[in-house]
């Protein structure tokens, strides 16, 4: 019996010693399960200074925001990382063109297959820009006064190939302007030959922001714009010419149908109707002829009126001096 017992002994440990084996060779060929994750944990990328940005991930966007006053990028390299054991497509430092029609995209595969699209989106950290136009509190600009119109601005982007504007009228059609000057504070834009009058606003787009100026109005030019005086001091006789300068197609326009006279105002302050005006439109000149009546000495100015006797208009005329 003893002999028995000694037998059995050894006879367990080695199955003992078996089973323990086969649950260690069952646990060492047990597969693990892959990773499901396909997240972007990080996208950055370095700005125009260098300074490192980083996106937003914002459920299957990447937004990147791109600080103002920055030249907008044409390519990125970002530096990503995604969720461990899991792959992007394309990968983290690859060169990305973002100016086209279609946003960039982003794949990250899980360990498992499993994949996920992410777009990106870059959006330009713009602030809000203002224009108002700089004329007098009736808001009036005349024809031929000045060849610019200014506006006062915020923000204005100063580079002309981002920075546009456009005339406005009353029936909202746009008309591009020449910009002439352009600074953050203020543009000057080149008012067109010859526009209709009414009334009008100025719109600018600088970048991604626009802005609409408060309406003005364009009236017909003032007379003295029309017609011009050098100012050359000259001694002058009764029956002589004065010679002026003037616009012929402006005044065609504005004020050959409502012109009824002209008169010289003399030191005395006394007005001498000319009787004797004409017109050469070849030339642009006018000539007006001294009436015998006027008193010597320094002339004071040219009126202008219409039949109803309204003044349409001065000119200074001080630099001519009647003389005997």
């Amino acid at each position: 019996m003893q002999l028995i017992t000694q037998i059995q002994k050894p006879y367990n440990s080695l199955l003992l010693l078996s089973a323990l084996f086969a649950f260690l060779l069952s646990s060492c060929s047990k597969e693990y399960v892959d990773f499901p994750y396909n997240e972007i944990e990080s996208f950055e990328v370095k700005d125009a200074n260098g300074n490192t940005l980083s996106a937003s991930i914002v459920n299957n966007e990447i937004i990147l925001y791109w600080p103002p006053y920055q030249e907008e990028p044409g390519t990125l390299t970002p530096t990503i990382v995604v969720s461990d054991r899991a792959s992007i497509s394309p990968a983290s430092g690859t060169a990305i063109s973002i100016k086209t029609d279609e946003p960039a995209q982003y794949t990250v595969k899980a360990q498992d297959g499993t994949t996920k699209t992410y777009k990106l989106r870059l959006q330009i950290n713009q602030p809000m820009i203002s224009a108002r136009v700089s004329l007098s509190e009736d808001m009036i600009y005349n024809i031929a006064s000045y060849p610019t119109i200014v506006i006062a601005t915020q923000h204005i982007l100063t580079d002309k190939t981002k920075t546009s504007a456009f005339l406005i009228d009353e029936s909202n059609k746009e008309t591009k302007l020449t910009i002439e000057t352009l600074e953050a504070n203020g543009i000057s834009v080149v008012v067109p030959a010859e526009p209709n009058i009414g009334t009008y606003r100025i719109k600018i787009i600088s970048g991604i922001r626009s802005v609409t100026t408060e309406a003005f109005k364009i009236a017909p030019p003032v007379f003295g714009a029309v017609v011009v005086n050098d100012m050359v001091r000259r001694n002058i006789k009764r029956g002589e010419k004065i010679i002026l300068k003037y616009n012929a197609s402006l005044f065609k326009k504005y004020y050959s149908d409502s012109l009824n006279s002209l008169k010289l105002l003399d030191l005395a302050q006394v007005e001498h109707t000319v009787t004797e005006v004409n017109y050469n439109e070849a030339s642009q000149e006018i000539e007006l002829t001294i009436p015998q009546t006027v008193g010597l000495g320094r002339i004071r100015a040219l009126n202008a009126y219409d039949k109803n006797g309204t003044q349409l208009g001065r000119i200074v005329a001080t630099n001519y001096t009647v003389t005997m």
